[in-house]
């Protein structure tokens, strides 16, 4: 009898054995599947781009970065109707826009507008010069937009590798008069972009 009641409690421990054994590996497979699966995912992530302009011409502090205004009826002249970009906005005013030696201006944007009555509904091409001592050698830039049925035209330019002014030279901006021509007219321009070392 006493042997009888003996095994009887070894079956019940081997199977209390064996039950506690498949509940530790059915734990432990979780685990170690969360674990691989985490492993995945941080393989997975990908790297996050940084984007930087051609040529790595790129502001380093956020002084450098600047807004600078052409206007008809008070910026000088570059040459012939050709409005300088000489005012910097410094809100709420303005001051001078000179371009110290051993610097340069990149200008990564521009918005345009003129009135010209004489091109109402038609095509008026914007220009933007780099002046040296009053002299230029073609454009720098353009852009093109139709005027209103008033002459009023504008525009945006976005130049992706940006446009170098240096310290000795004069942005300016002209609108055409007549198509195909070099007759020109005075416009209002805003110019973004940003102050860089030269290294030229």
């Amino acid at each position: 009898m006493k042997s009888s009641i003996v095994l009887v409690a070894l079956i019940i421990y081997a199977a209390t054995q064996a039950d506690a054994q498949d509940q530790s590996k059915g734990s432990a497979a979780p685990e170690a599947a969360g674990r691989q699966a985490n492993t995945q995912t941080r393989k997975s992530a990908a790297p996050v781009a940084v984007i930087a302009r051609p040529g790595g011409l790129a502001p380093q502090r956020t002084s450098d970065v600047v807004t600078v205004q052409a206007t008809s009826a008070l910026s000088a002249r570059a040459f012939g109707n050709c409005v300088a970009f000489d005012r910097l906005g410094t809100p709420p005013t303005v001051a001078p826009f000179k371009i110290a030696a051993g610097n340069a201006f990149v200008m990564t944007s521009v918005d345009w507008i003129a009135s010209l009555p004489s091109r109402a509904s038609k095509s008026v091409v914007a220009y933007f010069f780099i002046a040296v001592a009053g002299g230029t050698n073609g454009p720098a830039a353009t852009g093109v937009a139709v005027a209103d049925s008033e002459g009023v035209v504008g525009g945006t330019v976005v130049f992706p590798t940006g446009v170098i002014v240096r310290a000795n030279q004069q942005l300016c901006v002209a609108v055409s008069t007549v198509a195909n021509s070099n007759k020109y007219a005075p416009a209002d321009a805003v110019a973004q972009g940003f102050f860089a070392a030269d290294s030229q």
